[in-house]
C-alpha cells in the first residue's frame, strides 16, 4: 500500500510515527513536509532522517513537493493536514482521484470562526473521504464540518513510548522529584502562570525545583527529551489555549504525574490534575498534594494506543477503510439483486473511494440520500444503470417527465461522477443532461455481463423491453 502524508511542520513525535509505519510490510510511504517554525528548534534532515521526504518552504510558490511522484509514483491514500497550507491544497487539487484523510487537531468551541468553517470550508472538505483526529473535542469539530461519526478517526498523535521507557528504566523511578516546564514560551502558554504557581508552592511549604525546558528555556534535542522527563516527577501546564498538548502525552508515557489548565484539551484523555485555568492558587496546591504523594490523577488511562506501533496498525485500517466507497441503493438492498450486486462492488473500487455509491434513480429515497450528502459536504457517485435511455423515458409517465426530470438533472449535474455501463449508456446520460461528469466502466471485471454481452457490447433493449431487464 502506497501512502502519502502532506504535513506542515518538522516534528520529530511525527518523524517516529512515519518511521513506525515505513516498516509495516507491504507500505511505502512518502512524506511532503511544509516546514514551519518548528523547524527552527532541531534540523530537518536529522529530525526526518531515513524517511522518503520532500521539504518545502512554507507559502511555496514552486511545485517541488511533486517530486514524491518521481518515476510515476501513485499514493492509494493521501494523508493532509492544514486547510491554510498551500503545499496541503496543491497536493489535494493535484491528487483529485485518490482517497484523502484530512488530519485535524482543532478542537471545537462555540465560536464564530467554527460556527462558520462548516461553509467556509464546504468544497475543500468534499475532498476527504474521513478524518484523523487526536481526541473527542477535534472529533466533534469533525462532526461539525459534516463528516459522520463512523468516519471519524482518533489518536492522531503519538509518541516513541519504547524509548521513555528505555530512559525511565535507565535512571529508575526510586526518588523521582522536581517539576518540568515543557514547550515554547509564546503567550499562550501562560509561563508566568507557571513561575507564579511555582513561587506560591515555595510559599507554602513545597521543596521541589523546577526545570524549563523548550525555546526561551533549557534546550535538549529530541532524543535528549526522554532521559528529561524520566529525571523529573511532574509536567506543569498553565496554557490558554492548547487543543492536544503532545507534551503531556510524552509526560504520562514516562509515568509523570501531570498538572494542567482546563483549556488544555486533552486533560480528561490522558488523565491529567486539572486545575481551573488562571487560577495560581489551585496550581500551587496540587503541585504540593503531587509532592506529598496525595495528589495523584486518573491512573487508570492506558497509553498504549498511543504508541507509535499501534499508530501504524491504525493508519493502516484507516486506509482500508476509505479505499472502500460508501454504498446506498435504495429499494435495492437485496444481495442477490444482480444490479445491487454490481453497485456495491463497484463502490468498493478503489478508483471510486472518495465519494458515495447512490445507485438507481427516479426514487425519492436516493434522492434525499443525495441532498443530505451535499447539505454535509460530502461527494456521491450516481449509477442509473439504464434509467436514461430514450425506451425507457418514452414510456415514463408525466410524473418523470414534468415533475421528477428537474431533480434528475440538478443531482447529476452535482455528482462527482455518473457511471455508465457502456458508451451507449454515456451518450443518453449526456443526451439527458449534457453536464454531467460520465465515466463509462466495464462491468465485466466485477464478473457481471454473461448473457447480456455479445462481442464485448452490451445488449441495450429495443422498444417496449425494460433496460432494467438487461442491465
Amino acid at each position: 500500500m502506497r501512502i502519502l502524508f502532506a504535513w506542515t511542520g518538522v516534528a520529530s513525535y511525527m518523524a517516529d510515527c512515519w518511521r513506525s509505519l515505513q516498516q509495516s510490510n507491504g507500505v511505502e510511504l512518502k512524506v511532503v513536509v511544509e516546514a514551519a517554525d518548528s523547524g527552527k528548534a532541531f534540523a530537518a534532515e536529522k529530525t526526518l532522517a531515513g524517511l522518503d521526504y520532500v521539504l518545502v518552504e512554507k507559502d511555496d510558490a514552486g511545485e517541488r513537493w511533486k517530486d514524491v511522484l518521481r518515476g510515476g509514483w501513485r499514493p492509494d491514500v493521501v494523508f493532509a493536514g492544514g486547510w491554510r497550507s498551500s503545499t496541503t491544497r496543491k497536493v489535494v487539487a493535484a491528487l483529485p482521484d485518490v482517497p484523502k484523510v484530512f488530519c485535524l487537531d482543532m478542537p471545537w468551541r462555540w465560536q464564530p470562526r467554527c460556527l462558520a468553517a462548516r461553509f467556509a470550508l464546504r468544497g475543500f472538505m468534499r475532498n476527504f473521504a474521513a478524518v484523523f483526529v487526536p481526541g473527542r473535542l477535534s472529533a466533534k469539530y469533525a462532526r461539525w464540518l459534516g463528516f459522520p461519526k463512523r468516519l471519524v478517526f482518533d489518536c492522531l498523535y503519538a509518541v516513541d513510548q519504547s524509548r521513555l521507557r528505555s530512559a525511565v528504566a535507565a535512571i529508575g523511578t526510586e526518588g523521582r522529584r522536581g517539576f518540568l516546564f515543557v514547550g515554547r514560551f509564546s503567550p499562550e502558554k501562560r509561563v508566568d502562570l507557571v513561575e507564579a504557581a511555582y513561587a506560591r508552592y515555595r510559599q507554602i511549604g513545597g521543596t521541589w525545583g523546577i526545570d524549563y525546558y523548550g525555546q526561551g528555556g533549557k534546550f535538549a534535542q529530541a532524543e535528549e527529551m526522554s532521559a528529561v522527563y524520566a529525571s523529573h516527577a511532574c509536567l506543569l501546564l498553565a496554557s490558554s489555549f492548547d487543543p492536544w498538548p503532545l507534551v503531556m502525552l510524552e509526560a504520562k508515557s514516562a509515568g509523570l504525574e501531570v498538572i494542567a489548565s482546563s483549556r488544555c484539551g486533552n486533560c480528561d484523555e490522558l488523565g491529567a490534575v486539572k486545575v481551573p485555568y488562571g487560577d495560581v492558587e489551585a496550581m500551587a496546591k496540587a503541585m504540593l498534594d503531587v509532592e506529598r504523594g496525595a495528589g495523584r490523577g486518573n491512573c487508570s488511562v492506558d497509553v498504549a494506543k498511543y504508541d507509535c506501533p499501534e499508530w501504524a496498525r491504525r493508519v493502516q485500517r484507516i486506509c482500508q477503510e476509505v479505499r472502500k466507497g460508501k454504498f446506498f441503493c435504495p429499494g435495492l438492498n437485496d444481495v442477490d439483486n444482480g444490479m445491487a450486486v454490481v453497485a456495491r462492488l463497484l463502490s468498493e473500487d478503489v478508483q471510486f473511494g472518495c465519494a458515495y455509491m447512490v445507485h438507481g434513480a427516479w426514487l425519492p429515497a436516493g434522492w434525499l440520500q443525495c441532498l443530505k450528502l451535499l447539505l454535509a459536504g460530502r461527494g456521491y457517485v450516481r449509477m442509473p444503470h439504464g434509467s436514461y435511455s430514450p425506451v425507457y423515458l418514452e414510456e415514463s409517465g408525466r410524473l418523470k417527465k414534468r415533475i421528477a426530470r428537474p431533480v434528475e438533472r440538478w443531482l447529476l449535474r452535482h455528482a462527482e461522477k455518473v457511471i455508465a455501463t457502456c458508451e451507449a449508456e454515456r451518450r443518453w446520460i449526456e443526451a439527458y443532461e449534457p453536464k454531467a461528469r460520465v465515466e463509462v466502466v466495464d462491468l465485466r471485471k466485477y464478473n457481471w455481463g454473461g448473457k447480456h454481452w455479445e462481442n464485448g457490447q452490451a445488449c441495450f433493449p429495443m422498444p417496449g423491453n425494460r433496460p432494467v431487464h438487461v442491465l
